[in-house]
């Protein structure tokens, strides 16, 4: 699979107070996000489509869920709240094809 970036996924922990795991994932394809997409109408404008291939990075799916924070490129910053970035995406669905030569997990998200 073609990878044209980073990310830095927050995973939300539960619990009494918020807090954030931080994941990296150096190899990822990208598509969408602020404004990208104008001929679909303004639903699609901020959406961000991220592909992650399984053979280019190391995946533990059970740490990825809807409401995690997705920003594009890498961070090395721990964050205590949302309020800690500036320009991040929040997850909204997660797709998991482990079918077909190229497995990868399939993330949409909202800005």
């Amino acid at each position: 699979m073609i990878t044209n970036t980073s990310i830095t996924l927050y995973h939300k922990i539960k619990g009494r107070t918020q807090s954030f795991e931080r994941y990296v994932y150096p190899n990822v394809w990208t598509f969408g996000g602020h404004g990208a997409n104008l001929n679909k109408g303004l639903t699609d404008m901020n959406s961000l489509t991220v592909r992650i291939p399984y053979n280019q990075n190391e995946i533990d799916i059970s740490k990825i869920k809807r409401g995690d924070l997705i920003v594009i490129g890498t961070l090395d910053t721990d964050i205590q709240a949302e309020s800690d970035l500036d320009d991040y995406y929040v997850l909204t669905s997660i797709t998991d094809n482990q079918v077909g030569e190229e497995p990868h997990v399939h993330l949409g998200a909202k800005w």
